[in-house]
């Protein structure tokens, strides 16, 4: 497993997912996870990073319950690490509301999404990439 490392678990992970083959991705992620706290520890930015990865992957097979677990894991390590108001933490919170987006649970959705874009109007202005996609998931949501 030490040439996950090498290779970049996590960016195997990604693109698997990219490809659409979910399980390969779900499984790179896991693998590195295990050997970067094995390297790492627990409660490391690269470890988190490969827990993001793991629950937005959960999230596309449909399993809301596995992503939220996973994310969860990952904006513990960020808060512990960064605090509350950090690109990272913002991307998680966007990572959770997207999820329940894409799975059609609106309410769930806003409520992370507004969360999300609350970090990243503290960091950016009003123009930022993160902030105006943000922004028209919630009007799509305000639509429906």
């Amino acid at each position: 497993m030490w040439f996950l490392e090498i290779l970049g678990g996590r960016h195997l992970g990604t693109i698997f997912g990219k490809k659409g083959d979910l399980k390969t991705a779900k499984s790179m992620y896991e693998k590195s996870i295990e050997l970067r706290i094995r390297i790492y520890g627990e409660m490391h930015e690269k470890v988190a990073v490969n827990y993001n990865g793991l629950g937005v992957t959960y999230g596309k097979l449909g399993d809301m319950e596995g992503a939220m677990k996973y994310l969860n894991i990952a904006l513990e390590i960020q808060i512990n690490i960064y605090g509350k108001i950090h690109p990272d933490t913002a991307l998680t919170y966007k990572n959770m509301g997207m999820g329940y987006y894409f799975n059609n649970l609106n309410t769930e959705a806003m409520n992370y999404l507004q969360v999300a874009h609350g970090i990243y109007s503290k960091l950016y202005s009003n123009e930022h990439r993160a902030i105006r996609e943000i922004q028209r998931t919630l009007d799509n949501i305000s639509r429906n």
